[in-house]
């Protein structure tokens, strides 16, 4: 079996060490690559890989997408003897543009997903979180559900931040949009 030195000196199998598709910026330095079959891998260096979805290499808000719910995953996964079996996207949608509030226009996109738990009767059910009739934890929670902020330039798409549907309010999106947009102190 042939390896490949990658991020950070990580040994990756030849298979995995596929084109980069995109490197988070948190503290986790999470890859996500593209490997030779049409998926993509998410790699954290710390650790191994922990997860392989069909990849839509086209549409980087997916890989956004999909960044977000693996951090959901990992908090759910977080209290003993809970274990997200699956996981699968269930809508995204572009629910907004503003054209006027930075250099390259901003998108805002729905996100709408279900986490399929091992035993449900493990996950605790905070306020607001929902689970369907075939017991699929729904993206809701007491603060509303997800929304994706992007700003799209030519070339590239950069996303800016996660706002939730009940923070938005009577002023709407923009003023929340702007604050992510300011830099942090």
């Amino acid at each position: 079996m042939k390896f490949q030195r990658n991020f950070q000196g990580a040994m990756l199998d030849e298979k995995y060490a596929g084109k980069l598709l995109y490197q988070s910026k948190d503290q986790d330095d999470k890859l996500y690559l593209e490997d030779l079959s049409g998926y993509y891998i998410i790699f954290v260096s710390a650790e191994s890989f922990i997860q392989s979805r069909k990849l839509n290499y086209d549409d980087p808000i997916t890989i956004f997408a999909w960044e977000f719910i693996n951090k959901d995953i990992a908090n759910f996964e977080l209290n003993p003897g809970v274990n997200i079996i699956d996981s699968k996207i269930t809508r995204i949608e572009l629910i907004e543009t503003f054209n006027n509030l930075a250099d390259a226009p901003i998108d805002v996109y729905a996100l709408e997903y279900r986490l399929l738990p091992e035993d449900l009767s493990k996950v605790v059910l905070a306020g607001g979180m929902q689970v369907d009739e075939e017991g699929w934890l729904k993206e809701t929670s007491s603060m509303g559900q997800p929304l994706l902020v992007v700003l799209r330039n030519s070339d590239s798409v950069e996303l800016v931040g996660i706002l939730w549907t009940a923070e938005i309010g009577k002023l709407g999106l923009e003023p929340k949009i702007k604050s992510l947009l300011k830099p942090k102190d």
